[in-house]
């Protein structure tokens, strides 16, 4: 995977014209989610800690399906990628916490722990009205982002490091379970990259010590 240099906003121009997608948003599932819901302006991918939400990857509907493709003039600029932002003001912390699927307005904040072995999709038709979401920072009229579809990204382990979503400035979105499927698989699909990379890391340090060993 290739993640954009987290930093905090204001954004700079010269990260937004470096910053690329990660393999995984080039997919096949991507792309049949674009042909679904073609209305749909911005996919991320949230990591966190404790009280940061860090956006490291973003797409849009003009970004290549091709891997590490360079960026045409005609492409939309990546507004979020390499920022982070508090837990607190975004709306991904409450996808990272979820464990029931679509999650209604009236159902209190769900807990830490992810217990349902199906990957819940959050679904939030219009942020800026919607009762637990209007007030923060990112939500009101005027921001990227109205309509609100995610998924958590869950370890092997079952905990919740991280949110894929999609986002559109126009509110409400017919999105059936096809789409939900889509969400899942991609989050899986990220999850097993996330793995893979760190079980190459593993091995290469591996490698390291055992070199080291052997001259010494």
């Amino acid at each position: 995977m290739t993640f954009c240099a987290v930093r905090v906003a204001p954004f700079t121009k010269s990260l937004m014209s470096t910053s690329r997608p990660p393999p995984m948003l080039s997919s096949p599932a991507l792309l049949n989610w674009r042909v679904a819901r073609p209305r749909l302006n911005v996919s991320l991918i949230s990591l966190f800690d404790t009280t940061q939400q860090y956006i490291v990857a973003e797409a849009t509907p003009t970004t290549s399906l091709v891997p590490n493709s360079c960026r045409n003039s005609g492409d939309e600029a990546l507004r979020l990628c390499g920022t982070c932002i508090p837990r607190a003001d975004g709306v991904c912390g409450y996808t990272l916490r979820s464990k029931e699927c679509e999650i209604s307005p009236d159902v209190e904040e769900p807990i830490e722990e992810a217990v349902s072995e199906e990957l819940p999709v959050i679904l939030v038709q219009d942020l800026a009205t919607d009762s637990r979401f209007h007030s923060r920072p990112y939500c009101s009229p005027g921001n990227f982002g109205r309509f609100y579809a995610a998924v958590p990204i869950r370890s092997p382990r079952g905990i919740n490091i991280g949110v894929l979503c999609v986002t559109n400035t126009v509110p409400g979105a017919n999105c059936d379970e096809t789409h939900s499927n889509i969400l899942r698989g991609l989050s899986k699909t990220i999850m097993g990259h996330l793995e893979n990379s760190r079980l190459k890391n593993v091995q290469k340090r591996n490698m390291r010590m055992n070199l080291s060993l052997q001259t010494s």
